[in-house]
């Protein structure tokens, strides 16, 4: 009987043993072949990524046909991938929409809008308008852009402020729009004309006024705040009377104002 016992767990001390051991080979495996996964995606995602940079590159020189192409070129070399992967992959899948991102700021940049004068037509300043509103703010400061750029999205300041909307570098990258060496969102059509929107609304909620709100967008915000906390006074036209203000902060904020419907006024 003992031995018969002994026979028994000797055996099921082998077949414990043969599945523990089979555990630990299919466990491997599936290790090889993530490991081998990830090699490939990362081989994939370096070979298309070098297309990619390049289509930057034209971006920033203004050549969107040529890096259009360039982003076609590296969109085919991860489409064969197979679609599950994709989906399943981590470096695959944040790929893909880093260049769903590329390809949407290239059509930005085609826009209508892009164009030089666009801003004296209804026509060009619609998506604008849609954008403000979006943001609950009154459709009427579309006339910034008339007054800061003459609707050029290229347009460049000697104080280095860009685009459309004329935002500095630290602002635009502020409110989510990348500024480097590669990639200057700013001159941007739509995602410019967000950020601003976006800066404009959170101006509002600090002065609760329009022309304080044009006095800070052209001076900038922390010269307003200081100026009312040291002299108490909360109106631009005093601040300008009294000549507390720069003179081109002084001249534009009438000089949009000028151009904006009656729901805004001066005081």
């Amino acid at each position: 009987m003992r031995q018969k016992i002994l026979r028994l767990f000797i055996l099921t001390v082998c077949l414990s043993s043969s599945n523990a051991y089979a555990q630990i080979d299919r466990l491997v495996e599936g290790v090889r072949s993530r490991v081998s996964d990830a090699a490939e995606a990362a081989t994939v995602v370096l070979e298309a990524d070098r297309h990619r940079l390049e289509a930057e590159r034209m971006f920033a020189a203004g050549q969107y046909d040529a890096a259009r192409r360039e982003l076609q070129v590296a969109a085919e070399i991860v489409g064969p991938t197979d679609q599950l992967r994709v989906q399943g992959d981590l470096l695959l899948h944040d790929y893909a929409s880093k260049l769903n991102q590329s390809f949407a700021a290239i059509e930005d940049a085609r826009e209508p809008a892009a164009f030089p004068g666009y801003a004296a037509t209804r026509a060009g300043l619609s998506f604008i308008e849609s954008v403000l509103t979006a943001n609950s703010l009154p459709t009427a400061l579309a006339a910034i852009v008339t007054v800061e750029s003459a609707g050029d999205r290229s347009a460049l300041s000697s104080k280095g402020a860009r685009g459309l909307w004329q935002l500095m570098p630290d602002t635009a990258r502020r409110y989510g729009l990348r500024v480097d060496n590669h990639v200057d969102e700013r001159i941007y059509p739509v995602k410019s004309t967000q950020a601003a929107a976006r800066y404009l609304r959170d101006l509002y909620d600090m002065f609760n006024d329009w022309p304080l709100v044009l006095a800070a967008y052209n001076g900038g915000e922390n010269r307003i705040l200081k100026l009312i906390e040291k002299t108490r006074i909360h109106r631009f036209t005093e601040m300008a009377d009294r000549g507390l203000l720069p003179a081109e902060t002084i001249l534009y904020v009438p000089a949009v104002l000028s151009l904006m419907y009656p729901e805004i006024s001066r005081d």
